[in-house]
């Protein structure tokens, strides 16, 4: 099972929007990083994409999904909200069988990796800039998992 941990891309300033949805630059992030991953046929297709109920997860999954050219079912999942208990959404993916993508937040998701990696919640074990995949995998009946490849969108150019 693989499972790709990403961070929302760059999202507006509460000041501007509430509701902070992805920046211009952060629809360009996220666009510039799902043409990449296509083209290294680098994700295989998520049985469903788990996000949280913000704005800008959700349209980070859907750019991301378009970008790279794969359909799978949308999924708002509460274990996803900023600041939500890493052991929380760890419990949800332990029924979990097929390829899925989480796109969240800070710390939350890096203390997640951290969980599945090392075995406890760290937030500063993995840095996850915005718009960055994480690849983890984990094979049939292990509990932790191994770091396949992350990548951020600054590799490609325009930060």
């Amino acid at each position: 099972m693989r499972l790709y941990l990403v961070r929302h891309g760059e999202a507006v300033a509460q000041q501007l929007d509430p509701q902070r949805p992805l920046s211009e630059a952060g629809r360009a992030a996220v666009r510039r990083l799902a043409r990449a991953l296509r083209a290294a046929a680098a994700v295989r297709a998520p049985g469903e994409v788990w996000h949280s109920s913000k704005l800008r997860a959700h349209q980070t999954a859907e750019e991301l999904l378009a970008g790279l050219g794969l359909q799978a079912p949308l999924r708002q999942v509460a274990e996803l909200e900023p600041g939500a208990d890493p052991g929380a959404l760890l419990a949800a993916l332990a029924a979990e069988r097929s390829d899925l993508v989480l796109v969240g937040h800070l710390p939350s998701l890096a203390e997640l990796a951290a969980l599945l990696v090392l075995g406890r919640a760290e937030a500063g074990a993995f840095v996850l800039q915005p718009a960055t995949v994480l690849c983890l995998e984990r094979e049939p009946g292990q509990q932790r998992c191994a770091v396949r490849w992350m990548v951020e969108p600054g590799l490609f150019g325009g930060g």
